[in-house]
C-alpha cells in the first residue's frame, strides 16, 4: 500500500477566510496582475509574472501555509526552504508581499506544475468510486480515465499499479487533479518543523491482495 496526504489549510488556526486580498488598487493601475484563472497548471508560467501585493484580512492570521490562490499554493520563506530540500523537479515560485498594516512580509506563490502522476497508474478494474447525495452514497466503476472523466465521483478504494511514488509532492493529471499529495516523509518534516496553517487528508493506494 502506497500512502499519500493531500495537503490542506487548517482554518482552526488561520483565523478568517480568506487570509489575504489583492490590492485591487494596484490591480486597477496595472502595477499587477491576478493569474487566479488562466489555467496555467501544467507547464511554467512566464519568468516575468508580476503578482500585486495582498492584504492580511483584519481577523485573519499570518502562518506557514496561507493556503491556494488559483494554481498556486501560499508558503512563508521557512515553509519554502524546507520544499526546497524535497528537490522537487518542476516548482516555480513568486516572491509576493502581504501587507499586515504597516508591515509587509514576503511570501512564496509556489506553482507546482510537475511532476504529474499520470492517469495510467490507476487500475481501473479493481477501483471503486463513489458520489453522496444528501447522505445517500452511490458506488461506481470506471473503465478508464476517459470513462472517469466529468463524472464527479471521488475514490472508495483505489487500487494502483505501482508500488511506489518516486516523489516528495505530486498532483495527478485527471483524478483528484485539482489536489497537491505529498509523501509521508515529507509530512513527517512538516510536522517536526512545527510548520503553522496545515493538516493532512490520508489517501491510500491499494494493490492487489490488500
Amino acid at each position: 500500500m502506497v500512502k499519500l496526504f493531500k495537503i490542506q489549510l487548517n482554518t482552526k488556526v488561520t483565523g478568517g477566510i480568506p487570509q489575504i486580498t489583492p490590492d485591487l488598487e494596484a490591480l486597477t493601475n496595472k502595477s499587477g496582475s491576478d493569474f487566479r484563472y488562466s489555467g496555467v497548471w501544467d507547464k511554467p508560467y512566464p519568468a516575468n509574472t508580476v503578482f500585486t501585493k495582498f492584504h492580511l484580512e483584519k481577523n485573519s492570521n499570518l502562518t506557514d501555509f496561507m493556503g491556494f490562490y488559483g494554481d498556486f499554493m501560499i508558503f512563508s520563506k521557512r515553509f519554502y526552504n524546507l520544499l526546497c530540500e524535497q528537490e522537487i523537479e518542476g516548482i516555480q515560485d513568486f516572491e509576493v508581499p502581504i501587507l499586515d498594516g504597516n508591515i509587509t512580509e514576503l511570501f512564496h506563490f509556489v506553482h507546482i506544475w510537475k511532476p504529474l502522476l499520470e492517469d495510467d497508474f490507476v487500475d481501473w478494474q479493481s477501483s471503486v468510486f463513489f458520489k453522496e447525495d444528501h447522505g445517500h452514497f452511490t458506488y461506481l466503476k470506471y473503465k478508464n480515465v476517459d470513462d472517469y472523466k466529468h463524472s464527479g465521483s471521488s475514490p472508495a478504494k483505489l487500487f494502483t499499479k505501482i508500488n511506489s511514488v518516486q516523489n516528495n509532492m505530486i498532483r495527478f493529471r485527471h483524478l483528484l487533479a485539482t489536489n497537491i499529495f505529498i509523501s509521508e516523509n515529507f509530512k513527517n518534516s512538516i510536522i517536526r518543523a512545527q510548520i503553522t496553517g496545515i493538516q493532512f487528508e490520508e489517501l491510500r493506494l491499494y494493490q492487489n491482495g490488500e
